[in-house]
């Protein structure tokens, strides 16, 4: 499972404006879903400015103004998106094209560079069990062993498959 925020920097003056085209490698992703939780506040255009995407494609479309006073910061969220791998390989997530506009009453381009992501997706491996150790009763006689003496302590549940022993000075 792979989590990639889109994030808005506007360190100079508030945005006003957004709107992305994002494309992603759709031969070794897929995308489960979009979430807007932690996003800034953002209006999204009426008529399919909504974050949407089409894995077939790979691609995640979104549109929208944000509220005033507009978006001023380092790292503000856009979408943070959600992806299962597929397959193996290099997987680049990136801008296909993208705007952001000033909230300067003008609407000036105020976007001068777009980011990207490129990850290798690994083959899962597969998790060696581990190994299962057989426990025998300790009799009285095994229970002392030069000066230390183990003892197993009951189990108060049942389900649980840890055991515990008491380990003493036999003095």
């Amino acid at each position: 499972n792979i989590k990639i925020r889109v994030v808005l920097s506007s360190s100079d003056q508030p945005a006003n404006a957004i709107s992305g085209s994002v494309s992603f490698s759709n031969n070794l992703l897929t995308l489960n879903s979009i979430s807007q939780s932690e996003s800034i506040k953002i209006q999204w255009a009426p008529g399919g400015g909504e974050p949407s995407y089409s894995n077939s494609n790979g691609t995640v479309n979104f549109e929208g103004y944000i509220l005033p006073p507009g978006y001023q910061g380092a790292s503000g969220t856009i979408v943070t998106l959600f992806f299962k791998a597929k397959a193996a390989g290099t997987a680049l997530i990136k801008f296909k094209n993208a705007s952001v506009l000033a909230y300067d009453g003008s609407g000036t381009e105020i976007l001068s560079s777009t980011g990207e992501a490129k990850f290798d997706v690994l083959p899962l491996k597969e998790k060696t069990p581990l190994p299962v150790v057989e426990s025998k009763p300790v009799t009285s006689a095994d229970k002392t062993s030069g000066n230390i003496q183990i003892e197993e302590i009951k189990k108060s549940d049942i389900l649980d498959p840890r055991s515990r022993f008491l380990i003493t000075s036999a003095n």
